[in-house]
């Protein structure tokens, strides 16, 4: 049987693992089949085992393996589809562990998937950042444009200065024009990208 093997992102493999320990009462009242399972279906190593097997020690309860490799197994069964694969990497997820052919197949179909949702996502919200960080720079150059009009209006400052101003202006203006041109840009590749994001979360 061949076997795919994945791994989580560290961090959330650590959080899944650093909290699969089982407290006293529930290893006494332990039904390793459906913990097993619960495992699985959550995307916890097989290797989990050995955290409850520590944790059960405490009271001396030794987990049965046979049955909880049964519910494992089962758990997979939930695990290892296409549909949870798309999720996990559309949300950011790598390679888990442990999914058994055919359904390792389905799961990497999901998971690749996944992955182009995820780097849509990106992509829109870096787009959308950049869209923000340039208005700014506009709203700043052409709040400038008016404050120097609005002082050459009033005729303040000598003839130094004025020319000063207008050429600091005719400078805004076509900082203004540059950001206009580029914010087209970005705004036709978000678009683009919110297009791509729909056709592939349809």
């Amino acid at each position: 049987m061949k076997r795919i093997v994945y791994t989580a992102t560290f961090g959330l493999t650590f959080l899944l693992n650093a909290c699969a320990s089982l407290s006293e009462q529930e290893c006494l009242n332990a039904d390793w089949s459906m913990i097993g399972q619960e495992d699985a279906s959550i995307g916890r190593s097989v290797t989990t085992l050995s955290n409850h097997r520590k944790a059960c020690a405490k009271v001396n309860i030794i987990p049965n393996q046979t049955q909880y490799e049964q519910g494992y197994q089962r758990g997979l069964l939930h695990y290892c589809t296409y549909t949870n694969g798309q999720t996990l990497a559309s949300n950011g997820g790598h390679f888990f562990e442990a999914c058994s052919e055919p359904q390792a197949t389905d799961f990497l179909a999901g998971f690749e998937h996944g992955q182009k949702i995820h780097a849509t996502k990106q992509a829109v919200a870096t787009l959308k950042r950049e869209i923000q960080t340039l208005n700014s720079a506009l709203e700043d150059s052409l709040l400038q444009i008016k404050e120097l009009e609005e002082t050459l209006i009033q005729g303040d400052g000598n003839e130094s200065s004025r020319r000063d101003a207008l050429t600091e202006i005719d400078r805004l203006q076509l900082t203004a024009k540059d950001s206009r041109t580029a914010l087209l840009a970005l705004e036709r590749r978000l678009k683009s990208q919110q297009r791509l994001l729909q056709s592939l979360t349809r």
